[in-house]
């Protein structure tokens, strides 16, 4: 049976259900397994899916910028104190 790119096969003892790639590339470590049900394997097929495009969708990292401070001119400063 092919569900959204993945083939859920037999694994022809106990009854078992494994999950399995069409094509190349290997299957990601979540997905790998037995599981009882084909309903079951559905299900972990649209989770990892669903938890896929959420990465995808993530805004990336706001890159942290190291600050320096402004070098002071310390005539300019003690003239313009008000004191």
């Amino acid at each position: 049976m092919e569900y959204r790119d993945y083939k859920i096969e037999g694994d022809r003892t106990f009854g078992m259900y494994v999950i399995k790639t069409i094509g190349s590339g290997s299957l990601p470590e979540i997905l790998r397994g037995s599981y009882t049900k084909t309903a079951e394997a559905k299900l972990a097929i649209d989770q990892y899916r669903r938890s896929q495009e959420e990465r995808e969708a993530k805004p990336a990292p706001v890159k942290k910028v190291k600050l320096t401070p402004r070098e002071v001119n310390d005539d300019a400063a003690e003239s313009n104190s008000g004191d």
